[in-house]
């Protein structure tokens, strides 16, 4: 009779249940040597000998395993029992390179699934012992790191152009690596060099259970892992604690100390910047139809937006009263979202409800301050979204593209209007940095992330409540000598202090 184990139940490392599955499929091969060295034994030990057996070609041959704490303390007596008394138990430590090169590994496929934290580097020594004995490219030392940063994304992608430029500056080659083909292609440049550094936008290029993190931290590549939205809402997408050891950057520094206490190692504030090459005042021109006194870019909603909050909705008085704290000029934001839900932990299980409330009080505050600055005269470019927000809106223009056309707006426009939203308490947007560069005015709103510039040019060009907007632009449009200063100080800041090449020196201390 087959031996058929029970399905197994345990509670992996997130404190969730996991059934285990059971089969000789279940393991996968790494590598090619004389002895067998198992990484985990499943759900049946007797299973996992039958693997074994299948690579086991001689009677010399030596069958080694390691095994998880964790996951051994929850199997049942019999399933110690049945751990052939010939095999050698060994610890992690014990799986050198020298090991690793004279043993077939077979590890258990849920492992990483399981207990991530302790099979991560496990696994990535292996993979990448294999890697390079394919590649014929095992080191006799360590290899130094060369200039070549990998920065997953595409071209097209969420800051990946600017990126490219500012490394490219400062003396790095740069290797895109599409989403499409970054399962193959990531090995294969690992198993053939050591870089300088995976720069990962977002969490972009990087699996949930941390396999590449591991691989390439297993190659000598430091991971930076830079958040430029919600962090809690991209680390959600982590199921396993390998960010926790990422060079972690945050483009909002109010976030640092929950994800400190949460057990970030690294984790320093990055502000977004500017690319002076696609904002500058001397720029093409283009043929702008004529703007109104006050001009604002941006979408209604973010990308997504329903879906991702699908079926939450937000307590009405909650909503009641972060219309009241905006009239006063105070900040309903994502902190006082969560300190009114009492959250105490925002992972592996990010609440969504404290986002969402955050979205809607940012939906409440822009169409709040575009109706105060609709009197002033106002152009939106965005979508259509806008009609029902503004009903007096009468300029309304579709979105531009932010490599194409973008800057002659803001070089056009008299007033650029910038409003925060409230999913990043101090966080600044592209405007804070691009509208002065390409030689515009800003008018914004003070959120904390403005105590990075200097608080008398702040003051100029801020206003804490939606009632002030247009006593501000009155104040600025009466001015145009104190604008010309304004833009001249402003713009000389910026580059001074505030390009991506900045910010890649940053990276790079912080990484040093």
């Amino acid at each position: 009779m087959d031996h058929r184990p029970e399905r197994i139940r345990i509670i992996h490392e997130l404190g969730k249940p996991q059934s285990l599955l059971c089969g000789v499929e279940q393991f996968d091969v790494y590598s090619s040597g004389r002895d067998i060295l198992l990484f985990g034994l499943g759900s049946d030990p007797a299973t996992a000998a039958k693997a074994a057996q299948a690579h086991i070609t001689s009677p010399d041959t030596v069958v080694r395993y390691v095994e998880c704490p964790e996951f051994a303390a929850q199997m049942s007596a019999t399933w110690q029992e049945t751990i052939p008394a010939d095999w050698l138990q060994v610890t992690p430590e014990e799986c050198s390179p020298a090991l690793l090169g004279a043993s077939t590994t077979l590890a258990f496929r849920q492992n990483l699934r399981l207990f991530p934290s302790f099979w991560g580097p496990l696994l990535a020594a292996a993979q990448l012992h294999h890697l390079r004995r394919l590649h014929n490219t095992i080191p006799a030392a360590p290899p130094a790191p060369s200039r070549t940063v990998l920065l997953p994304g595409t071209e097209n992608g969420l800051l990946i152009r600017e990126l490219q430029a500012a490394f490219t500056a400062e003396g790095y080659a740069v290797e895109i690596l599409s989403p499409d083909t970054i399962t193959a292609t990531l090995p294969r440049l690992l198993a053939k060099d050591r870089h300088a550094l995976f720069f990962s936008v977002n969490a972009q290029g990087l699996d949930m259970f941390g396999e590449r993190h591991h691989l390439l931290k297993a190659a000598g590549v430091p991971v930076a892992l830079w958040c430029v939205d919600t962090p809690w809402h991209i680390l959600s997408g982590c199921k396993a604690p390998f960010w926790k050891d990422a060079l972690l950057f945050v483009t909002d520094a109010s976030f640092i100390p929950a994800l400190q206490a949460a057990g970030a190692q690294k984790v320093h504030h990055l502000p977004l910047a500017t690319d002076p090459n696609l904002f500058q005042p001397d720029g093409e021109t283009q043929d702008i139809s004529p703007l109104a006194p006050v001009v604002f870019v941006g979408r209604s909603e973010f990308p997504e937006r329903r879906k991702y909050f699908s079926g939450i909705h937000s307590d009405p008085n909650l909503l009641k009263e972060a219309e009241n704290l905006l009239l006063r000029g105070e900040r309903p934001d994502y902190h006082w979202w969560a300190a009114r839900h009492a959250e105490l932990a925002f992972w592996p299980d990010t609440p969504r409800h404290v986002g969402a409330g955050a979205t809607e009080a940012t939906e409440l505050w822009r169409t709040l301050c575009l109706q105060h600055a609709q009197p002033c005269g106002l152009t939106v470019i965005g979508d259509t979204g806008w009609k029902s927000r503004v009903p007096a809106l009468s300029d309304l223009r579709p979105p531009v593209d932010y490599y194409n056309g973008l800057a002659a707006i803001y070089r056009a426009a008299r007033i650029s209007l910038n409003i925060t939203g409230m999913l990043l308490p101090a966080g600044l947007t592209q405007r804070h940095f691009d509208v002065w560069a390409a030689g515009g005015l800003l008018l914004t709103d003070n959120n904390p992330g403005m105590a990075i510039f200097p608080p008398h040019l702040v003051e100029a060009v801020t206003f804490r409540r939606p009632q002030e907007i247009s006593s501000k632009v009155n104040h600025l449009l009466a001015n145009p000598h104190k604008v010309s200063q304004l833009k001249a100080l402003w713009r000389d800041h910026i580059l001074q202090k505030h390009t991506y090449r900045h910010r890649i020196r940053t990276v790079l201390e912080k990484l040093a």
